[in-house]
């Protein structure tokens, strides 16, 4: 598992009208910072993007949280991501949640 930057990570939009992109008006100008909000913390980004998407990758530390706390308690295999009478295979129910924690963790 790697290590991401820990939350809360922000993102701000640059509230100047030159940070509008003319080829899709869509997109504003971001900064996404992680928990210190400055310029020499481990996260810190710029650029183009739809607020909404801005947003998300701003919310994704406490959304892999969640998503891991809910494949841990899950009924059939207790958390442990394995088909309750056979660790061979993936529990049914929570292997497209421990897929995506995997996919979220890769270094």
């Amino acid at each position: 598992m790697s290590d991401h930057t820990p939350a809360p990570w922000f993102a701000i939009e640059e509230p100047h009208t030159a940070s509008v992109c003319e080829q899709d008006p869509e997109l504003r100008y971001f900064h996404l910072y992680g928990p210190e909000r400055h310029l020499d913390c481990k996260l810190h980004l710029s650029g183009f993007l739809r607020p909404a998407d801005a947003h998300l990758i701003a919310a994704a530390p406490g959304l892999l949280a969640m998503v891991r706390r809910y494949a841990s308690e899950c009924a059939n295999c207790g958390g442990s991501g394995d088909a309750p009478y056979d660790d061979a295979y993936p529990c049914s129910e929570c292997e497209d949640i421990w897929a995506l924690i995997d996919k979220a963790a890769r270094a």
